[in-house]
Order: structure tokens, then sequence, then C-alpha cells
């Protein structure tokens, strides 16, 4: 058994042994000692590739790693940010929602979003584009009478999942829309 332990020096200095590397008494004894020198050879060579794979994956984990901390910060500080700048009424996305279902009109996203100057943004995208230019006649009439501040004029855009279209005020009112 000493004859494989003496082997580990010469493999970790030479890359590789020879049938000179095995001790005197087991090079008298053994019979396939070509064959035996060839197997350690191939086997640690395949142990080298192993080795140096695993260190390669360790490195690119790492640098992966080190990537995804950065990226988190990033999006960590720009949801700050994006924080001071609008925040989303969903209680008011989910009245306009059943506003628009009561109307016969199936909504596939409302968005309401408030700004830092304090501006309200709509946006309603609808699932048949005759549905949302219904919606928005209904809905414009009724912001008509709804608020004191004017509305931007609307903005419509043809989506291919169906049409959709934003609507700004100036001022958010505190009014239900009902």
């Amino acid at each position: 058994m000493n004859a494989f332990n003496d082997l580990t020096q010469a493999l970790k200095g030479k890359h590789k042994i020879t049938q000179e590397d095995f001790p005197q008494h087991f090079r008298e004894r053994c019979n396939r000692l070509s064959e035996v020198v060839g197997a350690v050879n191939r086997y640690y060579t395949g142990y080298q590739a192993n080795a140096a794979a695993d260190r390669r994956i360790s490195e690119v984990r790492g640098v992966v790693y080190d990537q995804f901390c950065g990226m988190s910060e990033i999006l960590e500080d720009m949801a700050q940010e994006l924080e001071l700048y609008e925040k989303y009424d969903f209680a008011l996305g989910e009245q306009l929602s059943t506003m628009l279902r009561a109307s016969g009109v199936l909504p596939i996203d409302v968005s309401c979003r408030v700004d830092r100057y304090n501006r309200l943004s709509v946006e309603i995208e609808a699932a048949k584009e005759e549905a949302a230019a219904l919606f928005k006649r209904i809905f414009c009439g009724r912001l008509t009478g709804y608020a004191e501040e004017k509305w931007m004029h609307p903005v419509s855009a043809q989506r291919r999942t169906g049409a959709g279209f934003s609507l700004v005020k100036s001022r958010r009112s505190r009014r239900n829309w009902r």
C-alpha cells in the first residue's frame, strides 16, 4: 500500500508517473505494471481536470454573486427613488375596474399613480377596442362633472391585446369615482 502512497509526491511534482516511480519490490512482483502506470496517469489527469473545473466554477460563482449583490443594491436604490416620485393608488384602481365591469367593459389592466407633483395618472387597458372607446366616452363624461380641475386630453394607444388610454389630472380630488 505504501507503493501507492509514495506516488503522491511524484504525481504532484511531475503530473504523471513512470514505472521507475514505484519501489523496487513492487516492480518485481507486479505483472501488469505498465497497465497500472497508465491507469494512474489517466485517472490523475481526470482528477486534475475536475479540480480545475471546480476552481473555475467557484471563481464564476464569486463573480456572479458580486454582480447580483451590486444589482440588488442598484434596484433597491431605484425602488427608494421611485417611491419618492410615484405612488400607486390601488383602491382607486379597484373602483375604476368595478365601474368598468358595471359598464360592460372587461378591463385587462387599470393603473392609478400619483406623482411627486400630486398629479393623478390613470391608465386603462380594455379587452376590445370598441369597449375601450365606449368606456372612454363614458369615463370622460363622468370626469367632466366630477372635478373642477381639467383633465388633460386622453391619449389612446393600440396594443396587441386590446386598446388602452391614459388620463392625467393636474390635482388629485378626494371624491370616490362612482
